[in-house]
Parts: C-alpha cells; structure tokens; sequence
C-alpha cells in the first residue's frame, strides 16, 4: 500500500508541471468517452489520476471529423490551430483513407517537432490511420502505414488482418468465434523490453546495471504487459535514415546531426505472434529528438493499447466493487497506466523537463527525512558521510515522485563530467575514457546528489512557492544544484586520493600476510 505523498514531504510545497498534450483521432467510431469501442476514456482516467505529484496533463481532445461529443475540437486542422500551445501531440488514426493531412498541415506539425515538440503515432493492422500519420517525419518510417503495396516512397507494406503473417498476440484463455480469443478480457500479452546498461568497474569488481527504456520504467520496476490484440502493426528502425522533406516550403530533415551525431530511432520492446507464426515483431518505437534538438518521438504498434474496448476487463478486474475483481490483475493494470504517463512524461518539451527536474529537486529539499537530518554545514566534521546520508533520502524522495528511470536521469543532470559512464541510454559519438577502476559510480551519484540537495536547501529555504521559483529562476537552480553536486564529487574525489597511501599500506601488509 503507497501512502500518500503528504505523509512523506512537507504538503505546502507539493506542486505540478502542467504537460499540455493535444489528442487527435479520426472515424465515426473514435472518441474520447466510456463507451467499450475505440474510444480513450480509460486513458484519460489514468492521465487525470496520476500518483505522481510532480506533473498534471492537461488535454485537449480533438476530431478530424464529427465526434458528436462535448469538449472536442471538431473539423481539426493542424494549420489554422496554434500548436505552440501544446508539449506534445497524440495521433490516434483510425481511418484508412479519409481526411489525409494537407501539406501545410504536414507543415505546421513538422515545425512544431523541429522546434521540440513530441509527438505519440498509432494505428493498426494494415493501412488502419495511414490519412493521419503515413506522412508526418519520423513518425512516417518507425511504424508501417501502408497496405497492401508499399508506399509512394517505397515504405515497407505493413501486416495484414487475416493471414497466416498477422500479428496476432491474444493470449487465448477464453477461445471465441472468428479471430483468437478475448481481447477485453483482464489477461495482458507480456513483452520484452530491450534493455540498457552500464557498466561500473573493471575486471572482476565489474558490474553492469540493467535499465528498459524510460517509457518502459514502471512504478514497481519494468513493465513487461501491454493489452493484446488479435491483428496488431509494426514498429520498425528504418533503413535509410538521409530522408528530407518539403510541405508547403517548410523543409525538415527527418533524423538530423547535430555535432556529428545522428541521432537513431530505436524499437524498444517486442511481442511475440502467438497464435500465429511465433514471431517477435517490434510492438513499440521511440525516437530521443532532444539529443540533437528536436523533438521526441513514441510510435506503438496498435492503438488496441490504448482503446476502452482492450482496457475495460482490467479495468473491472481492479475495481473491488466489480464482480470480476482479482487482486492478481491490480500490478498489470498499473504498470499499463503508468507506460500511458510515461509516454506523457517523455515526450515532454524540453522546457517542460527541466520544469519536472527543477521542482523535483526543490521539492526533495522538503522531504521529511531530508528535513530531520539536516545540520549546520559548518558544523558538520565529516562532509562525505553526511552528504551521503542525505543523497541516500534524496534517492528515496525521487522515487516517490517519478520511476527509477527518470530519478536516474535526473541524478545524472547534476553530473554532466561522467555521462558516458552514468547515462545507461546514451550512446557518444565517439569512444569514451573509462573512469579509474576505483572509482564507485553510486557513490559518486550519493554523495553529488547528497551535496546538490543541501546546496538548494541553502538558497531556496526561505521560498515557500516552489513552482514559482522553479520556473522563473530555472537557470538559478539549475546553478546551484550543479555546483553543490560538484562541490560533493571534488571532495569525494579528494578524500579517495587521500586515502591512496593508507591503501598502499594495507596492501604491504596483505603482501605480507600472504607470505607468512
């Protein structure tokens, strides 16, 4: 049982980054209500209920049609709206062939992602959302769109609904007529994430770390389910990654090099055909634009991950007043939701992320264990230990306000030195020096988040609105966390150098007691 966050900080100062995300769909049969059909109602639950205090998704939902609902864009344009007002856009096409984007839609939102807007892409089985996403950079050529020839440009053709090639991942417990198996039932299909890591050490002290991708960092580890669907898409790296593109006389590059680095679109989770071939087949897609100054990219192989009518038997599963309630089912459906935050998170403008880094780290200024175990800096003989000490309750503070994989990033923000050895996702453009054999990367971490943690408690105490001093003094407490993290690394630095002759020390006499 989580308790709740006012239990663990001081409650004034909890607060939210507000993420504005613009959700369009298309089709008669996409919405955003409760209904069981292709709509994203239980989606928008769990983004409205979000544990985490540190960011609140405010949406705008929107139709490329008539949605008959209220509070929905009707006849949406991306040309005559203004996407400067959203971190990020979401693109649930259902259509096959109507209401394509024009090219200065085309336009408007490939200048919204050059500028470092995010943007989520789905569909389904064959040309299922072709007239919303097929074109748009990026998105174009890390999910296939076409169907049953290959596209204009040559893209690949995309799986079908009904052949022996189809990508079916029902996990078949209660066979039905037709097509395999339930997919509103409460039993989701497991994936495999692909993994990073890095390394610490050398030779026999050497260990490696093993991190999923950030949209794949749940509340309680990695998350390994996904809802499943009889005809799912496909998520792919693509082969020629030199395309450039004209709209309306904007011109984007779709993979651009900044500093000789091209950033790759990658697949970073897998699903097996299970009722089919037996294949695995890249289930989702994620594009790190910010790496080289654009924005991010997440593309899913069906939006059958996403739809009331995959998620309504978790969602009775997990409601205690439901007949159908298994207290088995509450992990999976939470991990699920928290992949839909992550998604949200991730994407977020890069602006929005250093809002989510700053107030995170003011906030853990005024995380109760924080708060006891301060002390008078000048007072305090031994600086290592109690930067630890506080490092080690910051770490703790972190993961209550975001996954292990954001806490990671953040930490790794205040040390921007080592980041070839700290940043499990981070690929140098060119070979990296490895760091001294001796040298204890957590602890370096510890102590660099311990000292940056006291440095912002120092400065900022007397500030009681945190959001406000996180926003409009971002560079300020970006400074100050980075030069206390570098106080803390020099003086851990300093104290392993001291410490070099008692070592030597200690191994004269292990060279001797070898000997005896």
């Amino acid at each position: 049982m989580r308790l709740p966050l006012e239990l663990h900080f001081d409650r004034l100062h909890l607060f939210r980054c507000r993420v504005p995300i613009l959700i369009v769909t298309d089709s008669g049969s996409g919405g955003f209500g409760k209904t069981d059909g292709f709509h994203l109602g239980h989606v928008l639950d769990a983004l409205a209920s979000d544990p985490w205090s540190h960011v609140e998704f405010v949406i705008t939902k929107a139709h490329r049609q008539n949605s008959m609902e209220a509070g929905v864009i009707d006849g949406f344009r991306f040309d005559t709206h203004d996407l400067s007002a959203y971190s990020q856009v979401w693109l649930f096409g259902i259509e096959r062939n109507l209401d394509p984007l024009s090219a200065a839609e085309l336009a408007a939102l490939s200048r919204f992602m050059d500028q470092g807007g995010g943007v989520f892409a789905t569909g389904d089985h064959e040309n299922l959302g072709r007239p919303l996403a097929a074109e748009v950079p990026r998105v174009r050529s890390m999910r296939r769109w076409h169907w049953p020839s290959p596209g204009p440009a040559g893209e690949p053709v995309a799986p079908d609904q009904t052949g022996t090639g189809r990508h079916d991942t029902v996990m078949d417990t209660q066979p039905i007529a037709g097509l395999q198996g339930s997919q509103s039932d409460k039993v989701p299909q497991p994936i495999r994430p692909k993994w990073y890591s890095r390394t610490i050490g050398k030779g026999w002290v050497r260990r490696a770390i093993r991190y999923p991708h950030p949209v794949l960092c749940g509340p309680d580890g990695v998350i390994e389910y996904l809802p499943d669907h009889m005809h799912e898409g496909l998520c792919e790296v693509p082969s020629d990654l030199g395309r450039s593109f004209t709209f309306a006389g904007y011109t984007t590059t779709e993979y651009p090099t900044t500093d000789g680095h091209q950033e790759h679109p990658e697949v970073i989770a897998h699903a097996t055909t299970r009722n089919t071939t037996g294949a695995e087949f890249g289930v989702l897609g994620a594009y790190d634009g910010h790496r080289v100054g654009v924005g991010r990219v997440v593309v899913d192989a069906t939006w059958h991950h996403w739809f009331n009518i995959n998620l309504v038997g978790f969602v009775n599963a997990t409601d205690p007043a439901h007949p159908s309630y298994d207290a088995a089912v509450v992990p999976k459906w939470d991990a699920i939701k928290a992949y839909f935050r992550n998604v949200g998170v991730w994407l977020a403008r890069p602006s929005l992320q250093r809002c989510l880094r700053n107030g995170s780290w003011l906030l853990v200024t005024k995380y109760l264990d924080i708060l006891i175990s301060r002390q008078k800096l000048d007072l305090v003989t031994d600086r290592v230990g109690y930067f630890l000490q506080l490092g080690t309750f910051a770490v703790d503070a972190l993961g209550r306000l975001a996954s292990r994989c954001q806490r990671t990033r953040w930490i790794i923000d205040l040390l921007e030195w080592p980041i070839w050895r700290l940043d499990p996702w981070y690929r140098p453009p060119r070979p990296m020096p490895d760091p001294p054999p001796w040298l204890d990367l957590d602890l370096l971490e510890l102590v660099s988040l311990g000292a940056a943690i006291e440095e912002l408690a120092q400065r900022f105490e007397r500030d009681r609105d945190l959001l406000d001093v996180g926003d409009k003094r971002a560079a300020e407490v970006e400074q100050v966390a980075k030069r206390g993290a570098a106080a803390g690394a020099l003086l851990l630095l300093k104290q392993m150098a001291e410490a070099g002759p008692a070592a030597a020390r200690l191994q004269d006499l292990a060279s001797q007691s070898s000997r005896r």
